[in-house]
């Protein structure tokens, strides 16, 4: 029975033995699949956050845009009323040029009038005089 007896205890130290070769293979693996993981996570936790740095300079840079594109219209509106201001003014300046034209030639109207009744005036002053020289002349002959 010794012989059954050393078998089983040599079974049970084998077993033991391998047992123990199991766990620490186990524990190796379960180190390299820990290992392995935080690896993986620090490489997603890497690129995670490059994603989430580009997302927020990306949101940053849309503000700066909104804010520029604002005081942009700003200054275009701005434009824009001096332009119709300009343009008012020019219409004013036409405006006064045609009515200075028009001042002109109603001047110019008065101004023939005036010398046609100063002529008038003076021809019949004329024939006045005339008739009246006339009318002496008579008398004193």
């Amino acid at each position: 029975m010794s012989s059954f007896r050393d078998i089983l205890i040599k079974h049970q130290s084998q077993k033991m033995k391998l047992k123990q070769r199991n766990d620490k293979t186990r524990q190796k693996a379960e180190y390299q699949v820990l290992k392995l993981g935080n690896a993986l996570m620090e490489c997603i936790n890497d690129d995670v956050a490059q994603v989430w740095k580009s997302q927020s300079l990306i949101e940053q840079r849309t503000k700066e845009l909104i804010v520029e594109g604002k005081r942009f219209n700003r200054q275009i509106e701005n434009w824009v009323g001096t332009y119709n201001e300009f343009n008012d003014v020019f219409k004013e300046v036409g405006d006064v040029e045609n009515w200075l034209s028009k001042i002109e030639g109603d001047m110019s109207t008065v101004s023939e009038s005036l010398t046609r009744i100063s002529r008038q005036t003076a021809d019949r002053q004329i024939r006045r005089i005339d008739r009246e020289r006339e009318k002496l002349r008579l008398e004193n002959n």
